[in-house]
Parts: C-alpha cells; structure tokens; sequence
C-alpha cells in the first residue's frame, strides 16, 4: 500500500445547544480533517479534532506534526495486513511523539483504506463476524425537567441505556433525580451515570446510599482523588467505570480498584490499535469494554462505529449516539441511527462522502 498524495483541511461545525465537556462551554466542534490518497485510486478520512476539556491539543499546534507524519508515511511502503501495519505505525509514532488524537485521526484513515485495498470493510479488518448493528446509550443533558422529557422520547425510540451527567446540580438534586429517571425509564433500561470526578469520597457514599434502588449500571469517576476508588468499591456496592484514570496509567497495568467498566476513547488512549490492546486487557480483568466519542463529527462516529462492531459485546451499547448535537456535519451521508441501534452495515465507509464545502483547504501534496 502506498500514498501518493494526501491533503488537509479545518473544518468548524455548530453544536445544537452548547456541551459541557469536562466543565468546560464548547458551542461547536472544529479541528483537522486528513484525505489520503493511494497509489490505486483509493481515498480514505481521518479526523483530527481535539475536544477542550478532553484533549489537550489545539488544532493548529497540531498541524505541524500532522505534516511531518504524513511525509513520513508517503515515503513508506505500507503493509497490506492489519497486524503488521500496527507493527510498522508502532515506533513511527513513538519516534515522532504523535499525541493520541492524531494517531486516531491518522490510523482511522488508514485503517480505511486498508479496507479498501482488501475488499473489505474497516470492522472485518480485526474480526470476521462483526456486529451489523450496535446498541448505543443515548445522552441525558440539561435541567431535571428537560432530562425526564427526553429520556421518555429515548425509550420511546427503542434506546435500551441512557447516560447522564451528574455531579453539578448539588449531591440531594442528582439523588432526586436519578431515582426520578428510573421511574420514568423502567425497570429493564440501562442507566448509566458519568460525574467526572464531582464528589469526596463522603459525597459519593451518601449518593451510593441514596440511589440503591436506581440500581445504575455504572457510575464514571465518581470522586475527585481517584486514588480513594478502591475504597469506595469496598464500602458500597456502586458499580464504577474508569474513563479519566485510564488515560493518566498504561493498558498494561493493573488498574488497581476492581470496576464494573472501562470507558474506552480511542482519541484520548493511543489511537485505534492501542485501544485494541485496552479492550483486550479489559476482558483479562473482567472488566465491560464501552467504546465511546469525544463528541466526534460523523466521520469519527462511522469509524468508531466500524471499530465497536469488531470490539464490543452485542448486549453493551457503546458510547456512540452524539451524532444528534450536531447541528451540521461533514458527512453528506446520514448518520444510521435506528431505535436506538448504530446500524453498523449501512454507514458509508468507502472512502466517506464528505462535504467538501463544508472544509477549508489548508494543505495539499
């Protein structure tokens, strides 16, 4: 496999309300967009767009180690198999110090037009049976009124999990309305919370005590000193998934606390091989692998949607359902969402249809 030319573009799309990501406002997601170009013809996207809060990259300090990986990778002969690509990208990154959001951005387009170079799709590249379709939790944000109307619209749309954020409307307030929630839910829907590190340990014990009967699936970082987790897990029976600790250790550590999760972000853990090495050490500890967005455009949903279906157990729903605070996309394509499911087998992943007018052109080889 080998390029013959590739080209870069920014791109800026509004959000339908803003989010908080991690307590900070973002109102629109912008970043790189990555077009390789293959010696046979073939084309293949990478997105490369830092949320703040989550990454700590700006787009534009990017831009330089962009270009210089990519004339790396136009003098090279690429494998055409999925292992030894990895083996070859492993010390290149390395050596070049790529951060995790551009080895996401850039293995996501090789991985497609490794794709296409087999006659494949990306999923089939790492299993031969891939989930045609993968569940997905939707999204709860917003006051106690707006979060019960919408979880009512998601059940009704055939969502079997939902994911709210808690930790900022005072500890009695979320109590409340998680018990609310699970009224309004039933009984058999998922529910997922994320605190992003919100509580002391007290404040996360007397939220455990309060919502027992909510009975959550997990709960995302509860506490602000991570290092009180194993505490915690032995005084309460909350179940805890790890998102931020993941990222500040190695997928080749033990993880110290015993959590019910592991909420896997390719973009933020080393790209998408790397993050084939955490869902692996995930199952050898038995811990859920729950791959999940950065609040991704279309083009980074269709490629985690890709890599979810070869990674994730079919009753886990993935991190995946974002696509709807998208006021605008890159994607000329809909983005297949159906009752609650990521209709895996119908996302357009030859090449992706992106909207070129919706890009600046910022560099072209």
């Amino acid at each position: 496999m080998k390029l013959h030319g590739w080209d870069i573009f920014q791109f800026s799309v509004p959000l339908r309300r803003p989010i908080a990501a991690r307590r900070q406002q973002v109102s629109c997601r912008s970043g790189l967009l990555v077009r390789l170009k293959e010696s046979r013809g073939y084309t293949a996207w990478g997105e490369v767009a830092p949320l703040p809060g989550v990454h700590r990259e700006h787009p534009q300090k990017l831009l330089p180690l962009l270009k210089q990986a990519l004339h790396r990778l136009a003098a090279s002969s690429l494998p055409e198999s999925t292992a030894e690509l990895a083996v070859q990208l492993k010390p290149l990154w390395e050596e070049l110090k790529l951060p995790s959001i551009l080895r996401y951005g850039l293995e996501m387009a090789l991985l497609s037009l490794l794709a296409q170079v087999n006659g494949t799709r990306p999923a089939c590249l790492f299993v031969e049976h891939p989930l045609p379709r993968l569940p997905l939790n939707g999204v709860l944000f917003g006051n106690g009124e707006d979060v019960l109307q919408r979880a009512g619209e998601l059940a009704a749309q055939g969502y079997r999990a939902v994911k709210l954020k808690i930790g900022r409307r005072g500890l009695e307030t979320d109590v409340a309305l998680v018990r609310n929630l699970r009224r309004v839910l039933g009984e058999a829907m998922a529910l997922r919370l994320d605190a992003n590190r919100a509580w002391t340990l007290a404040q996360a014990l007397a939220f455990a005590r309060g919502v027992e009967e909510a009975c959550p699936e997990y709960i995302e970082e509860p506490l602000q000193d991570p290092a009180l987790l194993p505490d915690l897990i032995a005084r309460t029976e909350l179940p805890v998934a790890l998102d931020e600790s993941l990222a500040e250790s190695s997928a080749r550590q033990c993880h110290g606390p015993a959590a019910r999760a592991w909420i896997i972000k390719p973009s933020v853990l080393g790209g998408l091989f790397e993050a084939r090495t955490w869902v692996q050490m995930a199952a050898r500890q038995g811990c859920v692998a729950v791959i999940s967005a950065a609040f991704d455009t279309g083009l980074g949903l269709a490629a985690l949607g890709e890599f979810a279906a070869a990674h994730m157990e079919p009753t886990v729903a993935a991190g995946l359902a974002t696509h709807e605070f998208l006021a605008e996309d890159v994607l000329a394509s809909p983005f297949p969402l159906q009752k609650g499911y990521l209709q895996v087998d119908e996302l357009d992943w030859r090449g992706r249809t992106v909207r070129l007018e919706a890009l600046t052109p910022l560099v072209s080889v």
